[in-house]
């Protein structure tokens, strides 16, 4: 169990996220500049026109990871995420100092290393590891949920249903196939809302692994909670009014509800359990409220969406559950106050970043029903990609962040995920691929870097190297 591996991705798609970074990575495919343009286009016009297999592949992959990347920059889980990580890595990684007479730097460092020299450092660093870092963080793969906080939601749904539950039961409401199933009913209702070409459409049902959410493996993280949703809702089909997209609308809209969570100053005032802000929890919420409504519930929650008033709809399924859950234009305000407040923001980007994004929530739009490529624009997102030619913006020109604006941003954000990635190497993964060298923003990098380093020894050499040159100044003996 750890953090080895913190990637959203499309089943045989194109492109990856990784939590926390703030840029989608294009694996092998040569993304274009116009990638966004092309995208905007289809929605605005609601017709695809694909011509090749590489551009639907890519536009799915696009269309999926956006998502990932406006759950990340654009939800309080993950504003949670990256302030989890901030506050605690540096102190984990402080506690991995290795002194000079320790002589084996390869990764992973035994959990009992039989220097003594090392042994409280590296104890406390697992204590800080596993009690913060995997207690807190919302995002982790399913099989990475410690069993600490399976009892936890597991005590919270009993009492909702009167019966115990077993893990293998909720898998569905675990944070990866909750933000993987959004992503997933994203494209598939994009597109099921699309015309296409003849030789598009072609294109795209021979890629249906890829978009149609009944088809998407594995099962569980892709498919099991919009299943699980649509399964509420045995008689929508014969209600006249109710349209297949309307399902998808309404799943994305409440786990965009789910996915608004608090900044930890409203716990500190508030005391309250987190776990009944853990995505899954308040989703089944939500989705709960939402099957009970009668006639007239349903029927103010479809004029909600017709007339464009989310915050209305958000009210109807609130008042009908018994946790007094606080509105998302309130939980985003608080982050506002939360980064404004914030004394390490100072000249970071990626923090001046998520300031703006929670602005945008708590001022302007508090619900995002669907995180479409047009809603990261219309939110102002700088949207940051990485492909075979390296890191860029795929922009209208440089209207919402400038060139070297852009830079700094990537550098900020690559920098915060070293001391995440050196973190996980020391202490989990056994390897380090360093973010500075896989978003080409260093120019000492080998291909040892890009791949992943197993030995502190084999970090390039000082000055060249960001990395060794920041170990030692912060006490790291790396000798040669």
């Amino acid at each position: 169990m750890g953090l080895t591996e913190t990637d959203l991705s499309l089943p045989l798609g194109a492109a990856r996220y990784r939590w926390g970074s703030l840029i989608v990575f294009f694996k092998g495919a040569p993304v274009r500049n116009q990638t966004l343009f092309q995208e905007l286009q289809h929605e605005s016009f609601g017709q695809f026109a694909w011509q090749s297999n590489a551009e639907v592949r890519e536009s799915l992959a696009f269309m999926h990871e956006i998502v990932h990347y406006q759950q990340d920059l654009g939800t309080g889980v993950g504003h949670w995420d990256d302030n989890v990580r901030r506050r605690h890595i540096p102190d984990c990684l402080l506690s991995l100092r290795v002194p000079v007479s320790r002589t084996d730097l390869a990764f992973p460092f035994a959990r009992h290393d039989e220097d003594e020299a090392t042994n409280g450092d590296l104890e406390y660093a697992w204590f800080v590891y596993e009690d913060f870092l995997l207690e807190k963080l919302i995002f982790l793969h399913n099989s990475d949920v410690p069993a600490s906080r399976h009892q936890k939601i597991a005590a919270i749904l009993a009492l909702e249903l009167g019966v115990e539950v077993q893990p293998e039961q909720y898998e569905f409401l675990l944070p990866e196939s909750i933000l993987e199933g959004e992503a997933a009913a994203t494209v598939y209702g994009t597109i099921l809302a699309s015309q296409a070409t003849a030789e598009a459409r072609e294109l795209i049902y021979a890629h249906s692994g890829m978009w149609d959410i009944f088809e998407m493996n594995p099962a569980p993280v892709y498919q099991a909670t919009m299943q699980a949703f649509v399964g509420g809702y045995p008689d929508l089909p014969d209600d006249p009014d109710w349209q297949p997209r309307s399902a998808f609308d309404l799943f994305t809209f409440l786990i965009d509800l789910s996915c608004a969570h608090p900044c930890p100053e409203w716990f500190e005032k508030h005391g309250v359990d987190r776990t009944n802000f853990e995505p899954g929890v308040k989703f089944f919420r939500l989705a709960r409220a939402l099957a009970g409504l009668d006639l007239t519930g349903r029927r103010a929650i479809e004029h909600a969406f017709s007339s464009d008033d989310l915050e209305a709809a958000e009210d109807v399924l609130l008042e009908r559950i018994s946790f007094d859950y606080p509105k998302a234009r309130e939980i985003y305000a608080g982050w506002v106050e939360h980064y404004t407040n914030d004394n390490h923001r100072g000249d970071n980007r990626v923090l001046a970043t998520r300031l703006a994004s929670a602005r945008y929530r708590a001022e302007v739009k508090p619900i995002i029903a669907r995180k479409s490529v047009m809603e990261a624009t219309m939110a102002g997102i700088p949207v940051l990609l990485h492909g075979a030619q390296g890191g860029h913006q795929v922009w209208f020109g440089d209207t919402i962040i400038q060139p070297t604006e852009q830079t700094m941003l990537q550098v900020d954000a690559a920098l915060d995920a070293v001391h995440y990635e050196l973190v996980t190497a020391m202490l989990d993964s056994g390897r380090f691929r360093c973010p500075l060298a896989t978003r080409s923003l260093c120019g000492s990098a080998q291909n040892t870097c890009r791949h992943g380093i197993d030995n502190l020894r084999l970090l390039p050499e000082a000055p060249g190297c960001h990395v060794r040159v920041q170990l030692e100044v912060n006490g790291f003996n790396i000798l040669q």
